[in-house]
C-alpha cells in the first residue's frame, strides 16, 4: 500500500514514492543514527538520507536529496512486509522474438541499524538484509542475494532471451527475505536493454564501377549475441528517403572472433549507368520476420552510394602510355608511364586475386604535368597469381579510365585458378599449375548445396577447363571450391541470363 514518507511511516508492507528519504525534507545526511534520536530520519534515526538515483554523477553514490519542495527524479522507498511478496510488477510490451535483453534495477540497503531480538526489541544491528529476486512471466530468473548496508546503491539484473514468437512479458520484483526488523530499500532507474550489432560496409562510402562489369558489395556484421543472423540487402534509389529489397536476403552462421560474433554478407550484380545514384545497405536481424519490423532489425545508418561510368569508361584519353609489372624478392613491383597528366586527380593502384574483384592497395598524386615513370612496390608478401591493374580518375571524379591489367605470379603454391566471370552458359576456368595433378572443381549455390563437380587431369603450367551443364543454373552467386594437392582455393562467381 502507498504512503507518505515520514516519520513514522512507511511502515512494514507498505511504500512511497520520494525524491527524499528524510522524515522531514532535510538534506543533511550527517547527523547521529539511532541509538540516538534523530528525527530528521524515518523512525526516529533508522534511516538513510539520500535522492534518487538517475543521472547521478557518482552512479554507486547516487543523487544528494534535494530540498522540500523541490521537483526531481524519484524512487520506490520499501518497507518491505513480513513474509515474501511481489513488490513491483509490470506488463513489458512490444519486445522483439528471439532477442536478448538486459532487465536490471538499481537497488540500495537504507537501513543500518534495524536489527530486532526475539522480544522485537532493537539492537542496533544490520537486521534483515534486502533480498530481492526478478522474475519473468512468474518464474525466477535472478536473485540479488542479501543486500548488506553499504550506503551505496548497486546495480542488480539479468539477461533474458524472448522466445522466438515472444512480443510481451511479465515482470515482477520479488521481496525475497521474510521478516521485519530490516529489509528497508529503496529502488530506481528500472531498465530494459539490449546490444545490437555494429555493421561495417566495404566500400565504407562509395562504390565505383563502369557499367557492364561486375561489382561486389561486402558488409561486416559483429554482435556480442550469436542469433542476429538474418540479413536482407535493400537499396534505396530516393536518397535514402526509403528503401527495398533487393531479393538478397538470407542467414548466416557467426563465428566468434576476438569476442564477438562475425560474419560477412556479400552482393553482386552488373549495374547500368541508370544506377547511378542508388544507395546499398544491409538489414539485420533475430528472425526473418523481424527484418520487417522495423523496431527490431538494425541497419546502423550505413550505406554505400553507387556511381556508375558509361559502358567502356573511355575518358582521359592519351594519359597512359604502358603498364607492366614484375616479381622481385617475392614481392610485385609495378610500373607505369604517362604522356600527360594535366586532367588527372590520382591513380589508384588496384589488386584482385581472380582479375575481376579488384581493391586499391595505393593511391598515387600526380608529379609530371607532362607526363612521367612511376615505379611502386605492393609492400604485401606475394603468394599465387595476383593481378593489377590502374584507376585513373580526373580531377572533379566524374571520370575514370582504367589500365590493362597484369598478372604476377609466384610459385610458392601448387596452383593458381583464375575464371571468366560473370558467366552464362559455359563456366571458363584457367588453372595455372605449378606441377602436374589432379585438379578438381565444386560449385555451390549461395545455400551451400552442391550443384556440380569435375574433375581433370592438368599439367605443369597454364589450363583452360570448361565446366558445362551450368545453363540451367539459376541466375545469382555460386562458390567454385578447387583443389589441387590437399590445396584450396574458393571464390565467388556469378551466374547471369
Amino acid at each position: 500500500t502507498k504512503v507518505n514518507l515520514g516519520l513514522n511511516a512507511p511502515q512494514d508492507n507498505y511504500y512511497s514514492i520520494a525524491n527524499n528519504t528524510s522524515a522531514n525534507g532535510t538534506t543533511d545526511n550527517t547527523g547521529p543514527y539511532k541509538p540516538t534520536t534523530n528525527n530528521n530520519r524515518v523512525f526516529g534515526g533508522f534511516w538513510d538520507i539520500v535522492g534518487d538515483h538517475t543521472g547521478a554523477t557518482d552512479p554507486s553514490m547516487g543523487n544528494p536529496a534535494p530540498a522540500a519542495g523541490t521537483n526531481g527524479g524519484y524512487m520506490l522507498v520499501v518497507n518491505a512486509a513480513y513474509p515474501t511478496g511481489e513488490a513491483y510488477n509490470d506488463m513489458i510490451m512490444n519486445v522483439c522474438p528471439n532477442t536478448h535483453y538486459e532487465f536490471s534495477a538499481w537497488v540500495r540497503n537504507i537501513c543500518g541499524f534495524c536489527g530486532i531480538d526475539a522480544d522485537s526489541k532493537a539492537t542496533y544491528k544490520p537486521g534483515v538484509l534486502p533480498n530481492l529476486a526478478f522474475t519473468i512471466n512468474d518464474i525466477d530468473y535472478y536473485t540479488t542475494g542479501v543486500m548488506p548496508w553499504i550506503q551505496k546503491w548497486e546495480k542488480r539484473g539479468f539477461i533474458y532471451k524472448t522466445g522466438v514468437a515472444e512480443s510481451s512479458f511479465k515482470i515482477t520484483v520479488k521481496n525475497n527475505a521474510a521478516g521485519g526488523g530490516g529489509n528497508d530499500w529503496v529502488l530506481d532507474d528500472i531498465t530494459l536493454a539490449t546490444c545490437y550489432p555494429n555493421l561495417t560496409m566495404n566500400p565504407t562510402d562509395t562504390a565505383r564501377v563502369c557499367a557492364g562489369s561486375i561489382v561486389n558489395l561486402y558488409d561486416t556484421v559483429r554482435s556480442y549475441f550469436n542469433n542476429y543472423t538474418y540479413y536482407c540487402w535493400e537499396k534505396s534509389t530516393n536518397g535514402g528517403v526509403s528503401w527495398v529489397s533487393t531479393g538478397n536476403c538470407g542467414s548466416k552462421i557467426p563465428v566468434l572472433k576476438n569476442g564477438l560474433w562475425e560474419y560477412i554478407v556479400d552482393t553482386a550484380f552488373i549495374p547500368v549507368v541508370a544506377d547511378s545514384g542508388t544507395f546499398y545497405r544491409v538489414k539485420v536481424a533475430t528472425t526473418f520476420a523481424n527484418l520487417s519490423n522495423t523496431n527490431c532489425s538494425v541497419n546502423n545508418s550505413q550505406k554505400v552510394f553507387m556511381k556508375v561510368y558509361n559502358y567502356d569508361c573511355s575518358v582521359l584519353e592519351g594519359v597512359l602510355k604502358d603498364f607492366s609489372g614484375k616479381l622481385e624478392n617475392g614481392y610485385a613491383l609495378l610500373n607505369w608511364s604517362t604522356l600527360g597528366e594535366g586532367g588527372v586527380k590520382n591513380f589508384e593502384l588496384q589488386r584482385s586475386s581472380d582479375g575481376v574483384h579488384f581493391t586499391t592497395i595505393k593511391t598515387i598524386e600526380p608529379i609530371y604535368l607532362s607526363g612521367g615513370y612511376y615505379e611502386v612496390r605492393d609492400s604485401g608478401l606475394l603468394s599465387g597469381i595476383n593481378f593489377y591493374r590502374l584507376l585513373i580518375n580526373d580531377q572533379d571524379e566524374s571520370r575514370v579510365k582504367y589500365s590493362k591489367s597484369v598478372s604476377i605470379y609466384q610459385l610458392n603454391t601448387s596452383f593458381a585458378v583464375r575464371t571468366i566471370n560473370p558467366f552464362q552458359n559455359v563456366l571458363n576456368i584457367e588453372i595455372t599449375a605449378s606441377v602436374s595433378g589432379v585438379y578438381e572443381s565444386f560449385l555451390y549455390d549461395s545455400y551451400g548445396r552442391l550443384v556440380m563437380k569435375k574433375s581433370i587431369r592438368v599439367v605443369k603450367g597454364k589450363n583452360s577447363i570448361l565446366m558445362d551443364g551450368v545453363a540451367s543454373l539459376k541466375p545469382g552467386v555460386y562458390v567454385l571450391s578447387s583443389v589441387m594437392n590437399h590445396q584450396v582455393v574458393q571464390q565467388k562467381v556469378l551466374k547471369i541470363h
